[in-house]
């Protein structure tokens, strides 16, 4: 049965109906589920993953460089990253990260490179945990250079886990 003009869903016809010479049609209205390459089902995910886990995670550090910009002694870093809040979202990210990839994991046998992008997630997620606890002892210089340091890479191993999670 052909669908109805007031519709004007796209006509797709196979291969295998053209050769046979029949007219079939696939109804791609807006009623039914679009099917989403593996492709595009990852950069979806990645871009949520980016704009609500990334961004406002990272938007209370903001919140402190705007208040440390207008406070009269200046800004400076040391008083904005010295305190360790960049190895918290580091490791709030690395965490949120691999449990995406293990409620993806149950869908199917996961490969060797998911388990490997969750190991450097949960290493991530354990290095800056673990430094996150030694803040109180070190150098605010210190801890602004390395939780820069710990944050690239975990955000980057988050990255990787949201990504295979999506496949």
């Amino acid at each position: 049965m052909r669908p109805s003009r007031a519709a004007k869903p796209k006509a797709v016809a196979t291969d295998a109906d053209t050769d046979a010479g029949t007219d079939t049609y696939t109804d791609t209205t807006e009623e039914n589920v679009e099917v989403q390459t593996e492709r595009q089902r990852v950069v979806l995910r990645l871009s949520v993953w980016a704009a609500f886990g990334v961004f406002f995670g990272l938007l209370p550090l903001f919140a402190l460089v705007i208040k440390e910009l207008f406070s009269e002694s200046g800004f400076h870093i040391n008083r904005v990253l010295g305190t360790g809040e960049l190895f918290v979202v580091a490791a709030v990210l690395a965490a949120g990260a691999m449990g995406d990839w293990v409620a993806s994991a149950f869908k199917g046998n996961p490969g060797v490179k998911s388990i490997f992008a969750v190991f450097f997630c949960l290493a991530g997620f354990a290095g800056n945990t673990m430094a996150y606890m030694q803040v109180s002892n070190a150098r605010p210089s210190l801890v602004v250079a390395l939780s820069t340091c710990f944050f690239l890479p975990s955000l980057l191993a988050s990255g990787v886990c949201v990504g295979m999670a999506a496949r």
